[in-house]
């Protein structure tokens, strides 16, 4: 499904195609030259950069990294060293 504006999506499409994400706490000053090193990660494992929601914890701002892989995930939380979060697992329903 897509958002409300072209080529936009909504957050739970994002989240069902991207359910990897890495979370990178965001340096006093910003990224700087590291976000550059960031995009050059996703052109050398060709795939396209994805931001989650990011979010404010204990005065920290944090940036969600979303990935479609979990080996993509790991390698991007290996070589940045953020936290790699797993995809909830799936619901049981009973009764089927």
């Amino acid at each position: 499904m897509s958002g409300r504006y072209k080529g936009w999506q909504d957050a739970a499409s994002i989240k069902r195609e991207f359910p990897y994400s890495v979370e990178l706490e965001v340096p006093p000053g910003g990224f700087g030259t590291r976000l550059d090193r960031v995009h050059g990660f996703h052109t050398r494992v060709g795939v396209t950069p994805r931001r989650g929601r990011g979010c404010r914890e204990g005065g920290r701002d944090i940036v969600c990294w979303r990935f479609s892989e979990a080996e993509t995930a790991q390698a991007f939380a290996g070589e940045f060293g953020g936290l790699m979060i797993l995809p909830p697992p799936p619901a049981i329903v009973e009764g089927r």
